[in-house]
């Protein structure tokens, strides 16, 4: 590139180096002078419409335009328009002030009369404070007078069970009596058949023939008849007072354990209420071996119908070649649709030779609404109007959402509640539960129904802490079936149970329950009246709650009432190798079926005796 020059020549301004180009410069000047020119005039035109709206402006005020100085109209103008300002300001000012005595005045007279009900309120809890004192002190009288006469409960009671323990043996003998009587009766009335000649014989032989013998029988019998119902009632009487003796019994026991500051008697303490020892009268069976079949031991499990055959059948196979093929336990399956003889037929040859039976758990759903007491249905299909505002009695059906789906919120409630005094499961002390979606992956090395037998207790569950219950409302209904709320709990590995904590007020408190897929409970514990008076309450008046679940109506009364007895696989090494929700002994283990045919993880299932036989067809 050349350098800049340092000296340039310019030509001379005479002569031009481009003549078009100046040509035009001149043009530009021409019309720069013409635009100057416009604008002046703007100007001018401006200046005339400011002073002819000055002129306005003054007439508008009464001034006139030229009346002395410019200063003298613009203090004027402002004069005008300040005393305007404070007009309206003024104005303003009243209007408001009215408004504002008006609310004023309206607030008075809201607190005065919020000042009269105060006062009454007050005197209300003036009165309502005596009477209380008054019922203290009338209660504090009761309390002496009935511990002085506690002492006499005992003895009476004692009494009281001997004279019904002396009854109930003569009521057994005057029974045996009556029942041979109608034997003898029996085989009279048969030989005279035979003969043909009844009615003869009684003619002739009277009192000492035959017929004579079928007369005095009958006479023996009326009369041991009447004897029998004559016990029976004295027996019955003796029961009530037996027990409304044993009721004082108790609640004097509370009383004392209230004066003694006993807090853990106190709180657990309730009327009805026994203790675990007086609930599991039976003392322990002697020790049972792994693997030796109990005949009080039941599987129980629950579908709702058809649609839950493929999960059901599964899960009876694999548990029968994981458990029980060495055991023959008795099946109870509860459901709810529907059934025919070929599905039950179908699982009865997967768990043969152990005997499976089928219980329907409930009639069809709109027989049972129409069976319900009006208030439970109100409260029912109240909460179904939450998601359908236009829904009747009759579009309810199992598969409706209110809220959670009916068919699933009825097999919370039935294992809540209604499954413990089932009379299919009268005659048997221990169930295993077993959730029909519950898969086995091996044999088990390990018995948990003989570790629960020999350990005396009430629950044995998988784990504790699936879920979480609590709240005012849940510890509400705790409170009125054991005169307590729990506080906390948790799965001790040193104590080697659950530990619990109960108080009076721990009405805000959560916690978590045991798991409810796979557990093993004593019977006899959850059919007692205290356990069945806590479920009772549990459900209340709200049918088909989803809430109120079975997880919670196992676990509060163990809990309340033994804790010691309330232990878990998880902290005793019962590791059983069972899948639920997808997961395996607490790991996630993706669908079943994948896990059957490939493993997961380095977990497989090694039920190979179960291959080719138990039909594999529920991933979870």
């Amino acid at each position: 590139m050349n350098p800049k020059p340092k000296y340039q020549h310019r030509r001379a301004p005479s002569t031009p180096a481009f003549p078009a180009a100046a040509a035009a410069s001149t043009t530009g000047r021409k019309k720069l002078g013409k635009k100057t020119s416009a604008t002046i005039r703007l100007l001018v035109v401006l200046g005339a419409c400011c002073i002819v709206a000055q002129f306005f402006f003054n007439a508008s005020i009464g001034t006139e335009v030229f009346s002395g100085s410019p200063r003298h109209n613009i203090n004027t103008s402002f004069e005008v328009h300040e005393s305007r300002r404070r007009e309206f300001v003024r104005d303003f000012s009243n209007v408001e002030h009215a408004r504002l005595k008006e609310r004023v005045d309206k607030f008075q007279g809201q607190n005065d009369k919020l000042r009269k009900e105060s006062e009454s309120l007050r005197e209300e809890l003036r009165s309502a404070t005596k009477k209380l004192a008054s019922l203290n002190l009338k209660n504090n009288e009761l309390q002496e007078g009935a511990k002085k006469k506690g002492g006499n409960y005992q003895s009476e009671n004692d009494k009281l069970r001997k004279e019904s323990d002396s009854l109930r043996e003569e009521l057994r003998l005057t029974t045996g009596k009556l029942a041979s009587l109608k034997l003898k009766n029996d085989e009279l009335r048969e030989e005279m058949k035979k003969k043909g000649d009844t009615k003869g014989k009684n003619d002739k032989g009277g009192a000492g023939g035959e017929g004579g013998d079928i007369k005095k029988h009958k006479l023996e019998n009326d009369a041991l008849r009447r004897e029998a119902n004559e016990l029976r009632a004295k027996l019955k009487d003796l029961d009530d007072r037996a027990r409304r003796g044993d009721d004082a019994r108790h609640v004097n026991a509370n009383h004392d354990a209230l004066r003694a500051g006993d807090r853990r008697r106190s709180k657990g303490t309730h009327p009805y209420a026994r203790s675990v020892a007086e609930i599991l009268p039976s003392p322990p069976r002697p020790h049972v071996p792994d693997f030796e079949r109990q005949d009080d031991v039941v599987i129980v499990t629950k579908i709702h119908g058809r649609q839950s055959l493929i999960t059901l059948e599964q899960s009876l196979c694999l548990l029968h070649f994981a458990y029980n093929r060495r055991m023959n336990y008795d099946v109870v399956v509860f459901y709810t649709d529907d059934l025919d003889d070929r599905d039950m037929a179908a699982v009865r040859r997967l768990v043969s030779p152990a005997r499976a039976s089928f219980v329907r758990d409930s009639p069809p759903l709109q027989e049972a609404l129409r069976a319900l007491p009006p208030e439970r249905l109100e409260n029912l299909m109240s909460r179904c109007r939450e998601k359908n505002a236009t829904i009747r009695v009759q579009d309810v059906d199992w598969w409706t959402y209110c809220p959670g789906r009916i068919n699933y919120n009825w097999q919370v409630e039935f294992r809540a509640w209604h499954i413990w005094r089932q009379p299919v499961l009268a005659r048997y002390k221990y169930m295993l539960w077993v959730n029909s979606d519950v898969f086995p992956t091996r044999e088990w090395t390990r018995d948990p129904v003989a570790y629960a037998i020999n350990n005396d207790l009430v629950v044995f569950a998988g784990a504790y802490g699936g879920g979480k219950f609590g709240g005012k409302e849940m510890q509400g209904r705790v409170h009125r079936s054991f005169n307590t709320t729990i506080c906390s709990g948790k799965d001790s590995r040193e104590r080697g149970h659950v530990v619990a904590e109960t108080g009076d007020d721990c009405f805000n408190r959560k916690l978590a329950v045991v798991n409810g897929y796979l557990h093993l409970t004593n019977l006899d514990f959850f059919r007692s009246d205290v356990v069945e008076n806590w479920a009772r309450n549990w459900i209340g008046d709200c049918y088909l709650c989803r809430e109120h679940d079975d997880q919670a109506a196992v676990t509060v009364p163990a809990l309340v009432l033994a804790p010691e007895k309330t232990w878990t696989m998880d902290t005793h090494n019962f590791s059983l190798g069972v899948f639920h929700n997808n997961g395996l002994d607490g790991k996630k283990a993706g669908g079943f079926i994948k896990l059957w045919n490939h493993g997961h993880n380095n977990m497989t299932v090694t039920l190979d005796k179960a291959r080719g036989v138990c039909p594999i067809r529920a991933s979870n």
